[in-house]
C-alpha cells in the first residue's frame, strides 16, 4: 500500500540447525529402505523377528523426528558424530532368512516392553545428539537414569540371536560401544543442570539396577 514501508524480517538459521534438518531428511529415506528391507524379510520368510525390529526402529525415528527442541545442545563434534553413528547404524543391519529363535522373540519383545515403558516415561524429550530438554525423574527413571539405553541393548541381543552373522556381530559391538559413549557425553551435558545433578545422586545406576 501507498504509504507504507514493506518490511522484511529474516530468520537467522544456525549451522545446528542445516544439519539437524539435513539429518532427518536423510534419516527419513534411509528408514525407507530399510523398513522395505525388513518387511519383506517379513512377508518372504515369516520371521516375526523382522517385524518386531522394524517396529522398533519405526518408534526410533519417529521419535527423532518429532522431539522436543533442547535446552542446551551439545557442540562437541565428536557427540555429533556418535549420536549420527548410533542413529543410522542400526538401518544399516541386515536380516537372516533362517527360522527364528524363540529365545531371541521372547528378549525381542521384552525389549520392545521397556522402550515403550521408557518412551512414555521420557516423552517427546528423546534427542539424537546429547542435550537438555528438560529432566525427567518419573516411570522408568526412577530406577535408572538412561532406561531407553537399557531397553536398546535388550531389544538389539535378541535381534542379534535371530539374526546372526558376522556382518551383524561387527555391526551390533560398534553400536554398543557408541551408544556407551553417547550416554558419556550426555551425562557430561546433563549434570551442568543442579536439577540433574541431584537427581544422579538419588538414581546411582545408569543401565541396570544394582550392577551398571
Amino acid at each position: 500500500m501507498e504509504g507504507k514501508k514493506m518490511e522484511m524480517r529474516y530468520t537467522r538459521v544456525s549451522w545446528a540447525d542445516v544439519v539437524e534438518a539435513a539429518a532427518k531428511l536423510l534419516l527419513a529415506l534411509m528408514y525407507a529402505v530399510f523398513l522395505y528391507v525388513f518387511m519383506s524379510n517379513f512377508v518372504e520368510h515369516q520371521k516375526l523377528s523382522s517385524l518386531l525390529f522394524a517396529m522398533v526402529e519405526s518408534l526410533f525415528v519417529y521419535m527423532s523426528i518429532t522431539r522436543r527442541p533442547p535446552v542446551a545442545l551439545s557442540t562437541s563434534g565428536l557427540a555429533w558424530l556418535l549420536a549420527f553413528a548410533g542413529t543410522f547404524a542400526p538401518l544399516f543391519l541386515h536380516p537372516s532368512t533362517s527360522a527364528d529363535s524363540v529365545a531371541g522373540d521372547v528378549i525381542q519383545v521384552a525389549g520392545i516392553l521397556l522402550v515403550g515403558f521408557s518412551i512414555g516415561s521420557l516423552g517427546r524429550s528423546f534427542g539424537l545428539v546429547a542435550a537438555n530438554r528438560g529432566v525427567v525423574i518419573t516411570g522408568m527413571y526412577r530406577y535408572v537414569r538412561h532406561p531407553l539405553y537399557m531397553a536398546y541393548f535388550v531389544n538389539i541381543a535378541g535381534f542379534l540371536i535371530n539374526h546372526v552373522s558376522a556382518y551383524n556381530v561387527v555391526l551390533v559391538v560398534v553400536l554398543v560401544v557408541v551408544q556407551l559413549a553417547r550416554i558419556h557425553y550426555e551425562e557430561k551435558l546433563l549434570r551442568k543442570d543442579p536439577a540433574y545433578a541431584r537427581y544422579a545422586d538419588r538414581v546411582r545406576w545408569r543401565l541396570v539396577p544394582y550392577v551398571l
